[in-house]
């Protein structure tokens, strides 16, 4: 289940960190390509709990020839900061 306790799986937030930072990834350069993870690190600040929305965040920092450095967070929507995910990916 996505929900556990009430709250968001953080499982699932991994799941979104990863999702929505290879969708930023997609958008840069000429020939734009999803790479494969080499690293994903994520802090949970705070949880999301049933009904609340939340808003997510991806941005491509730096796509390189061989390797890109993404970042995500997930707020709520009074602004607090759920989760921080920073990911990496090998373009082959």
């Amino acid at each position: 289940s996505i929900v556990r306790g009430g709250t968001l799986h953080g499982g699932f937030s991994a799941h979104l960190v990863d999702s929505m930072t290879t969708l930023a990834l997609l958008t840069v350069g000429d020939e734009p390509q999803p790479g494969v993870s080499v690293d994903m690190n994520l802090t949970y600040m705070k949880p999301a709990r049933i009904g609340e929305e939340t808003i997510i965040e991806a941005r491509a920092l730096k796509a390189g020839r061989t390797m890109a450095f993404l970042e995500c967070e997930i707020r709520n929507k009074d602004d607090a900061l759920l989760v921080k995910g920073s990911h990496t990916k090998f373009l082959g």
